[in-house]
C-alpha cells in the first residue's frame, strides 16, 4: 500500500510506484509549468512555482529519473538573489580560478565549487523576495524533459532490485572515424565495432563517445534485454557521466539531449542504470579503448575475465596487498611510535589513541569498536558506509576517520565525505603503494574530531584553513608528477621492495604526520581567550560549559585562519 509518498510491492520482485491520484496530480503540475511559460516565460509566479516544487521534490522519492530535472525550478526560483549571474546559477568571485577547477573537474579530479562562490556578506543584505521571477533557460529544458518523462495515464513503476542476477556491465569509447562497446552478463560477453558516418565524424568527443554509448543502450532495450535488468555503464567520459546525475549540460545541449533519452529509457522498461567514469588506462586495458580502431584480439576479446577488469567489489588494502594501510599507518603516528593523538599530561587518554580498520563485520557494530576508524571499504559498499559513517560522525564527534577509497563509484559517496573532509588529497597511481596498475587514483580523506572532552586535547576543525588547504594541494600535486621531485614511478606491486618504497614515500608520511601532531597544540578554548581572539565578545558573557551537558568547548571551532 502506499507508503512515504509511493506504492510498494515485494510480490515477484521489489517494485515502487504511485497512486494513480499522484500520477495525475505530477502531470497536471507539469503541464501548468509548460502552460506559464508559454504565456509569458518573464513573468512567472514565484509562490507557485515553490508549492509545484515542493510536491515535485516528494515524487523524486520515488522517480530518481526525475530527479535532475528539478534543478530549472530551484534555479528559476532563486534567480532575483544578488548572488546569481543571468542563468540563475551563483556567481563565482574569480572567473580564472574556476575555469582552471572546470580543468581539473574534467580531469576526473574533484573540485569544492562552493569555495568560489560569492559569499553572502560580499552581496550585503538580501532584499524582499518579489512576486514574480523570470523563467530561466534550464527551467524550459527541464519542463520539456518533465513532460517527456511524465507521458501516459498508467504512473510509472520503479525497480528498486532486480530479483535474479540479472546485471550487465557495458563499456564503450570512440575514436575519430570508429566506435566499439562491449557489454558483459553472467552469459557471456558480446561487442561490436564500426564506423561513424560522415555527419557525425566532425562531432567533438565527449558526443561521439556520449552517443556510442546511449544508441547501444537504446538498442538493447528495443531488443527487450533491458527489462527488469541492472545496467552499469563505464566510460572514461567525465562529461557524459556529470550530465547523468545533473541531468544537464552546460557547455552541450547535444548532450544533455543524449541524457534524456537514457533516463526515457530507463523509466519505459523499468530498468536500473548506473554510470560510473573510469580512468582510460582501465578501458585499454580491457581492450574496449582498441574497439574503436577496429582492434578485437585484445583483453576481454581476447579472453581476459571481464568481471576482473572493474573491481568495485575490492578495497584498496586487498588490491595492493596491505600497502596502503601500511601507509596510513606510518604518519598517524611519528618515528618513536606515538599517535599524534596521544593525551599524556597525568598519564590518562580519552578512550584510545589507536587507529582501528573497520571490517564489514564492524559497520554494524560501531560502538563496540574503541579506537579511531580507518575506513577501507570497496566502492560498491560506499553507500552503506556513508550511512553509518554519518550516524557514528554523531554519536562519536572525539573520534577521527580516516578514509581511503579507489576513485569508483564517485556519485555514490565522494560529495558527502568532502563536505565533512577536513583535508582531502588524491594519490595519483606511480607510488609504491598504489602503482599504476591501480588505474584511478587513491581517495584519501581525514576528518577531524569535532569536540573537545574532559582528558582530551582535540583538533580545532582544520577545514577550509589555508594550512589543510595548501597541504592538500602540495600532496595532489607532488603524487601527479613524482618525477618532477626526483622519485621514482611504480608500475605495479612487484616493481618496488618495501624497504625502497617506504625510503621513497617518506616525504609524504613527514607531511601527514606533521599536519596531525599540529591539530592537537591548541588546547580547549577558555574565556579568556576566546575573547581576545573575537573582540566582538569583549564584555558579552560567555556561557559555562557545566551549563552544556558537561561537554567543553561547544560545537564546531575553527583553528585561526580558518572561516
Amino acid at each position: 500500500g502506499p507508503w512515504s509518498g509511493g506504492v510498494t510491492s515485494t510480490a515477484l520482485r521489489v517494485l515502487v510506484t504511485v497512486t494513480i491520484e499522484k500520477w495525475r496530480k505530477t502531470r497536471a503540475l507539469v503541464e501548468e509549468l509548460d502552460l506559464m511559460i508559454r504565456q509569458n516565460s518573464r513573468k512567472i509566479p514565484r509562490k507557485r512555482l515553490e508549492q509545484i516544487r515542493g510536491f515535485l521534490n516528494y515524487v523524486t522519492r520515488t522517480y530518481r529519473w526525475m530527479s535532475p530535472y528539478i534543478k530549472g525550478l530551484h534555479l528559476t526560483i532563486d534567480e532575483w538573489r544578488k548572488d546569481r549571474d543571468m542563468d540563475g546559477y551563483r556567481k563565482f568571485v574569480n572567473e580564472a580560478a574556476i575555469k582552471e577547477a572546470e580543468k581539473d573537474m574534467a580531469a576526473g579530479r574533484e573540485v569544492d565549487l562552493d569555495a568560489f562562490h560569492v559569499k553572502e556578506e560580499v552581496v550585503g543584505k538580501e532584499q524582499k523576495p518579489p512576486e514574480f521571477v523570470e523563467g530561466k533557460a534550464r527551467l524550459l529544458s527541464d519542463v520539456a524533459a518533465l513532460m517527456k518523462l511524465t507521458e501516459g495515464d498508467t504512473p510509472a513503476v520503479q525497480q528498486c532490485r532486480v530479483g535474479e542476477l540479472l546485471v550487465a556491465y557495458l563499456m564503450g569509447d570512440a575514436s575519430g572515424d570508429g566506435f566499439g562497446n562491449g557489454i558483459w552478463d553472467s552469459k557471456g560477453v558480446e561487442f561490436e565495432a564500426g564506423n561513424w558516418k560522415e555527419d557525425l565524424k566532425h562531432k567533438s568527443s565527449n558526443f561521439r563517445e556520449s552517443n556510442n554509448l546511449v544508441t547501444k543502450v537504446e538498442a538493447l532495450a528495443d531488443e527487450g534485454k533491458l527489462k527488469d535488468r541492472e545496467l552499469f555503464i563505464f566510460t572514461d567520459n567525465t562529461t557524459f557521466e556529470g550530465t547523468f546525475y545533473k541531468g544537464h549540460s552546460k557547455s552541450s545541449k547535444e548532450i544533455t539531449e543524449l541524457i534524456l533519452r537514457l533516463r526515457v529509457i530507463e523509466r519505459k522498461c523499468g530498468a536500473i542504470i548506473h554510470v560510473f567514469h573510469i580512468s582510460g588506462t582501465r578501458m585499454k586495458m580491457a581492450g574496449v579503448d582498441g574497439l574503436s580502431r577496429g582492434d578485437c584480439l585484445e583483453g576481454i576479446m581476447a579472453g581476459m575475465n571481464p568481471w576482473s577488469t572493474i573491481p568495485l567489489n575490492e578495497d584498496a588494502n586487498k588490491r595492493t596487498n596491505g600497502r596502503v594501510e601500511e601507509w596510513i599507518r606510518s604518519w598517524w603516528a611519528d618515528e618513536k611510535g606515538k599517535p599524534w593523538c596521544q593525551v599524556v599530561p597525568n598519564g590518562v587518554q580519552y578512550e584510545s589513541s589507536k587507529l582501528e580498520k573497520l571490517e564489514p563485520k564492524d559497520w554494524f557494530n560501531l560502538k563496540e569498536i574503541k579506537g579511531h576508524r580507518l575506513w577501507i571499504p570497496p566502492p560498491a559498499a560506499m553507500s552503506t558506509v556513508m550511512e553509518v559513517f554519518g550516524e557514528d560522525r554523531i554519536i562519536n564527534p572525539h573520534l577521527t576517520h580516516i578514509f581511503a577509497i579507489p576513485r569508483l563509484m564517485t556519485n555514490l559517496w565522494r560529495k558527502r565525505l568532502f563536505r565533512n573532509a577536513d583535508l582531502k588529497f588524491y594519490v595519483t597511481p606511480g607510488a609504491p603503494f598504489w602503482p599504476r596498475s591501480m588505474h584511478e587514483p587513491l581517495t584519501v580523506v581525514v576528518i577531524l574530531p569535532l569536540a573537545h572532552v574532559e582528558n582530551y586535547r582535540g583538533p580545532w576543525i582544520a577545514k577550509d584553513t589555508p594550512q589543510a588547504k595548501q597541504l592538500g594541494e602540495k600532496l595532489d600535486t607532488q603524487f601527479k608528477d613524482p618525477g618532477e621531485y626526483g622519485r621514482a614511478e611504480c608500475h605495479d606491486l612487484e616493481s618496488s621492495v618495501f624497504s625502497v618504497w617506504e625510503d621513497e614515500q617518506r616525504w609524504s608520511r613527514d607531511l601527514l604526520s606533521q599536519f596531525l601532531h599540529e591539530q592537537v597544540k591548541f588546547p580547549p578554548v577558555s574565556s579568556g581567550l576566546l575573547r581576545g581572539m573575537l573582540p566582538g565578545l569583549r564584555g558579552l558573557p560567555i556561557s559555562d560549559p557545566e551549563d552544556s551537558g558537561g561537554r567543553r568547548g561547544g560545537g564546531k571551532r575553527v583553528r585561526d585562519g580558518g572561516d
